[in-house]
């Protein structure tokens, strides 16, 4: 493994990395807070695994500290060149990939991901290889990436598709392009990226994926084009679960939420059952093709809140743990009790008194709220509920403005 540091396109230093079998060391703050979570590394290589690559080579033109890169060339065994502008990163990165135990020859430069002709020529010098089977990037961005624009990416991404462009392979279904941007990215700027593939690879097709790990939140937001694509998809969310597996629900143009403003606000009875949807579901437009699934399982449902992090849904009954949507619940249960109130601690009391008359022995937080008040208000609730033996219960926001459910929670 090699690092070559570009001052100039030809000028510069080779830099071994540990090796192989060697772990890296344990990254400063500032890097670990940029890694890309090992199960989402994997995740990525193994998706492309699954497609017939063009011949070359994998490029990563804003590589960090490595960890993606290095997925890549563990499961494809395809030679793979990374470029990072960050020395530290790219030492870091150098040491990721020298680790490990691929026999295919990968190279790291620590310079500007924009200059492609500089790194091709180091690249077929060193690996023999002058074309680009893949590109893979990750480019830095503001933190708040929804009120910024997509010209504040760094590298710009029209510059970077632009200046790789004439090395990339264009197999039968187009350049195979995997571009992770911000999660936050709202549909202007949505378009605004396919715009700027476009323009550089025109006709290309593209779907987008939202990505979660649970939590309540999407964790990646990717573009992928060309081989990628297949069966007209151009939506999918992926639920990746903390032990490696996934599952992926996905729909064509026409399969698409046709309006995003069907929430109706719904009094809410006791026994009716609710659950709390995985936000990628509703992010990606597939609130239709999720209640299509809940058909065909003899279920039912109705989307009732709109939220960020808990999209509320009425159900028929609770949905089965062998279900294909059941990875996407984040929760469900029972409700038993709707109140017309918000949380805070004036409302413990009245929380405990219902758990305690219905034999709930713990209840969990499901709305928004300050992370110091949810602390008090979970440990006092955890005292009083010490002697109470039962089920599970938990409080999240109900389908009307200012009102709580308080469910037992069903499996």
């Amino acid at each position: 493994m090699l690092v070559l540091a570009m001052s100039g396109i030809m000028s510069h230093r080779v830099v071994h990395g540990a090796g192989q079998g060697a772990i890296p060391d344990r990254p400063p703050d500032e890097l670990r807070r940029l890694l890309t979570p090992r199960q989402i590394c994997a995740f990525r290589a193994h998706q492309a695994s699954l497609i017939e690559l063009p011949t070359g080579i994998v490029v990563d033109p804003a590589a960090g500290s490595g960890g993606q890169l290095a997925a890549y060339a563990e499961m494809l065994q395809k030679s793979c060149l990374g470029i990072e502008m960050s020395p530290e990163r790219a030492a870091f990165c150098a040491d990721s990939m020298s680790a490990l135990s691929s026999k295919t020859p990968s190279l790291v430069l620590c310079g500007d991901g924009l200059a492609a002709e500089g790194a091709m020529s180091i690249a077929e010098s060193h690996m023999g290889s002058s074309v680009v089977s893949m590109i893979h990037v990750d480019p830095a961005r503001p933190m708040d990436a929804q009120n910024h624009s997509i010209s504040e990416m760094e590298p710009q991404l029209d510059a970077l598709l632009e200046c790789w462009s004439k090395y990339i392979e264009e197999g039968e279904d187009g350049v195979a392009l995997v571009l992770d941007l911000s999660p936050r990215l709202a549909s202007d700027q949505r378009r605004e990226v396919e715009d700027i593939v476009q323009s550089v690879f025109p006709g290309v097709s593209m779907a987008w994926e939202w990505l979660s790990r649970g939590g309540g939140r999407v964790d990646r937001l990717t573009l992928f084009t060309g081989p990628f694509v297949t069966d007209g998809i151009v939506a999918r969310c992926v639920r990746l679960s903390g032990d490696g597996r996934w599952t992926v629900l996905s729909g064509k143009n026409t399969e698409l939420d046709s309006s995003d403003s069907d929430w109706p606000s719904v009094k809410l009875d006791q026994g009716d059952v609710v659950a709390l949807i995985d936000p990628v579901v509703n992010m990606a437009g597939l609130k239709d093709v999720f209640g299509g699934y809940a058909s065909s399982e003899g279920n039912s449902l109705t989307w009732i809140r709109k939220s960020d992090r808990r999209p509320l849904v009425r159900l028929f009954r609770p949905i089965l743990q062998n279900s294909e949507m059941k990875p996407f619940v984040q929760i469900q249960g029972a409700v038993l009790e709707e109140m017309n109130a918000e949380i805070g601690l004036m409302l413990i009391d009245r929380i405990a008194s219902i758990a305690m008359a219905n034999n709930i022995a713990s209840v969990q937080l499901r709305c928004s709220c300050d992370p110091k008040l949810h602390s008090k208000i979970s440990t006092r609730l955890n005292r009083i509920l010490s002697p109470v033996e039962g089920d599970r219960g938990f409080v999240t926001e109900g389908s009307k403005t200012n009102t709580l459910i308080f469910c037992r929670e069903t499996v």
